[in-house]
C-alpha cells in the first residue's frame, strides 16, 4: 500500500481511502446520463415488522442528507469513535460533535412532517 504512511491506524486509513472513493464515484455519477434503475422484487428488510419499518425510514431519511453529512451519520452509525470520524473525513473532533448533533436533528425534524 505505498500511500499508508503508517501515521494513522489502519482502520482509519482504510475508511478514508473507502469514503474517498466512494465521494469520487458519487462525483464521477452525477455527470453521467440518468439511468434506469433495476427492480428488485425480493424487499431485503421485511416491512412485515416494526423493526424493519423503522430501519427502512432511517435509511430513506439518511439518503435525503448531503454527501458529507451521510457519511458522517454513517460511520457513526458503525459504533466508529468521534476522533476515527473526524480523521476519516478530516474535520475537527468538535465539528464532528456538532455535525452529528445537527444531522440527528435533521433526522428529527424529517420524522416530523
Amino acid at each position: 500500500m505505498p500511500s499508508f504512511a503508517g501515521t494513522a491506524a489502519p482502520r482509519r486509513w482504510i475508511w478514508q481511502v473507502s469514503l474517498n472513493t466512494c465521494c469520487n464515484i458519487d462525483r464521477n455519477n452525477k455527470r453521467r446520463v440518468a439511468t434506469i434503475p433495476l427492480a428488485i422484487d425480493k424487499d431485503v428488510m421485511n416491512d412485515s415488522d416494526e423493526v424493519g419499518q423503522q430501519i427502512k425510514m432511517l435509511y430513506n431519511r439518511i439518503n435525503k442528507l448531503e454527501m458529507f453529512d451521510r457519511a458522517i451519520i454513517l460511520l457513526w452509525l458503525e459504533s466508529m469513535s468521534y476522533d476515527d470520524i473526524a480523521a476519516i473525513v478530516g474535520i475537527s473532533t468538535s465539528a464532528v460533535t456538532s455535525r452529528l448533533f445537527r444531522i440527528k436533528e435533521q433526522l428529527k425534524s424529517m420524522s416530523n412532517n
